[in-house]
């Protein structure tokens, strides 16, 4: 994955320069060039930086904005867990907007699911 290309494409869009993102970054410009000729970055590193261009950690590592996460399909390990980790945050962000009520009711569910599934007799 050429992430480099990726983070400079976000960045123009995004109408910044690298000293501008840099400063979103508390990094030196010249680490934000380095950023953008790299092949491959850390996830943290790429949530970092989708955070300051206010965007989608998943744009970053795929270049491309007009899929959904569900479409794409990860190549290297660090994209697979990365997509874990993101399908997880999209779950958890959809629980915390329902009621209280509801979500009470869902961990009711859940416990018992996990009840159910340490009795072997059940």
């Amino acid at each position: 994955m050429k992430i480099g290309k990726n983070v400079k494409k976000y960045r123009r869009k995004a109408g910044l320069t690298q000293k501008d993102l840099a400063e979103k970054l508390s990094v030196s410009a010249a680490a934000v060039s380095q950023f953008e000729s790299a092949e491959s970055l850390n996830y943290s590193t790429i949530e970092k930086i989708a955070k300051a261009l206010n965007i989608n950690p998943y744009y970053l590592i795929t270049g491309d904005d007009s899929l959904n996460i569900g479409e794409w399909q990860p190549t290297t390990q660090e994209e697979k867990d990365w997509l874990e980790i993101e399908s997880d945050r999209v779950l958890l962000q959809k629980i915390k907007s329902l009621p209280d009520i509801q979500q009470a009711a869902l961990n009711v569910i859940i416990e018992g699911l996990f009840n159910n599934n340490q009795d072997p007799d059940k």
